[in-house]
């Protein structure tokens, strides 16, 4: 006989995680800010707000992941691979002049 046992939180959903760090302050407020409309924010709300978008856009620019070498090898394969699939296609199908513009377009 199999029993089926909860080991989870009761009541949390599926995927979801509680957080782990709580929200700051200007988090918060900023989260509250995007609720209104732009109308209902005073001067300094909206001041607030544009400073809190500007320094999360600054942090998402700084921190761009950088393309690995592996992901270069791989993209460069891939693009070598649907070359030789579309030129076999396209040759196979009777259209030789395509076949042959294939081989010149460049890979990354």
């Amino acid at each position: 006989m199999t029993q089926l046992k909860h080991t989870g939180i009761l009541g949390m959903k599926w995927g979801v995680r509680k957080s782990k760090t709580p929200d700051s302050a200007d988090h918060i407020s900023t989260r509250e800010f995007k609720k209104k409309k732009v109308s209902q924010l005073s001067t300094e709300e909206l001041r607030q707000l544009a400073t809190r978008l500007q320094l999360e856009k600054q942090l998402k620019d700084l921190s761009k992941s950088k393309i690995t070498r592996g992901q270069k090898i791989l993209a460069g394969l891939l693009a070598n691979v649907g070359k030789k699939v579309a030129k076999k296609y396209a040759s196979d199908m009777g259209y030789n002049n395509i076949a042959n513009v294939i081989d010149v377009i460049p890979t990354s």
